[in-house]
């Protein structure tokens, strides 16, 4: 049994940025630089946006004759879980999940090898997982939102093998609390990436109405705040081109002070202070707590580090924009992110004693 990633996905700016670069590029220069030439077109590409949940990202694969629950990080077992999520995948009957995966299978344009893994991912969610939405006060349930066959990489080392969720409509089991993003709420729209003001005015406007009320806690007659949304390329071509996909969170879910993952131009910000002010919130930092859970590690002092080093790492992801342009060295950059991050978990830790 083996880990089979999901991916990371990155907000408006950065994905604009990943297309541009993609469609742009000519060649490299004699010292080896990159070169690109502004003037070619930038594609136009359909995405579907999906209602995104507020719980934790987490995987049923099929290996062999086995049924695999992972978390983010890692392969779980009953006794070493992510909020019980192994246990309860454990609970179904066998033929529940092989019905989910002769699903898949059935769906596919090819036969798959016996041993091809297919991973269903999918939002862990519901009573006691976070906190801060409406769907915390659901009944736990598993919201699948991507499917992947095999566990290939691209030469950049991300994930593909996914395919069009709109292939697999039947891929749920509301008996058994699983259920289909597509079931919900959702987006179709051809977006034109040479102007993108017009698609962040657009994602705004339908993530400010999710993070009002989120569509899937309201099916379960639990009006409340949602989470955001995420936005995924429908045409093949670019669906495995994964630096094509982007997230967008409402106003209480969002991971910076004042930006939003809506926003095309990142905000102007002069120093180290001005970038630890706008990036180290709280939901970041509580966002750290729940990878600490996905990989297996316990909430300790002697784990400092791991807590440390995936924040500066997060941060170093969605701020590259202002740390690039920054007058201060990259050891600098890491030292302030890293003692503050580490005085806030210790604090945390304090809090979970009393």
């Amino acid at each position: 049994m083996r880990q089979i990633k999901f991916t990371s996905i990155d907000k408006l700016s950065t994905t604009y940025q990943n297309i541009k670069n993609t469609s742009q590029f000519i060649g490299v220069d004699s010292k080896g630089f990159p070169v690109f030439d502004e003037n070619i077109t930038l594609p136009k590409i359909k995405y579907r946006g999906t209602v995104k949940l507020h719980g934790t990202c987490a995987g049923v694969s099929q290996q062999g004759g086995n049924v695999v629950p992972l978390s983010k990080e890692r392969v779980l077992t009953v006794e070493n879980d992510n909020d019980d999520f192994a246990a309860w995948v454990y609970s179904k009957e066998k033929e529940v999940w092989e019905k989910l995966f002769n699903e898949v299978k059935s769906c596919l344009p090819f036969d798959t090898e016996e041993n091809t893994p297919i991973t269903l991912f999918g939002e862990w969610c519901g009573k006691g997982i976070q906190k801060k939405a409406a769907i915390t006060k659901c009944e736990r349930l598993f919201l699948i939102f991507a499917v992947r066959v095999g566990d290939d990489v691209d030469k950049g080392g991300k994930a593909i093998g996914w395919y069009p969720l709109d292939a697999f409509k039947n891929l749920k089991d509301e008996s058994e609390m699983i259920y289909n993003s597509l079931m919900f709420e959702n987006h179709i729209i051809t977006f034109d990436w040479n102007s993108p003001k017009e698609i962040q005015n657009f994602v705004e406007e339908k993530t400010s109405t999710v993070n009002d009320n989120c569509p899937v806690s309201s099916f379960f007659n639990n009006e409340g705040i949602g989470e955001g949304l995420v936005w995924v390329p429908v045409d093949e071509k670019y669906l495995n081109n994964t630096r094509f996909w982007f997230k967008t969170k409402g106003e209480n879910h969002k991971q910076n002070k004042n930006g939003k993952d809506s926003d095309v131009d990142p905000l102007v910000l002069k120093d180290v202070k001005s970038v630890i002010d706008e990036y180290l919130v709280e939901n970041r930092l509580e966002r750290g707590i729940a990878h600490l859970k996905e990989s297996g590690v316990y909430l300790l002092p002697e784990n400092t580090r791991f807590f440390v080093e995936f924040i500066v790492n997060d941060v170093k992801k969605d701020a590259v924009e202002h740390i690039k342009n920054l007058d201060a060295d990259e050891k600098t950059i890491k030292k302030a992110i890293s003692n503050y991050s580490g005085r806030w978990y210790n604090k945390f830790l304090e809090e979970l004693e009393k």
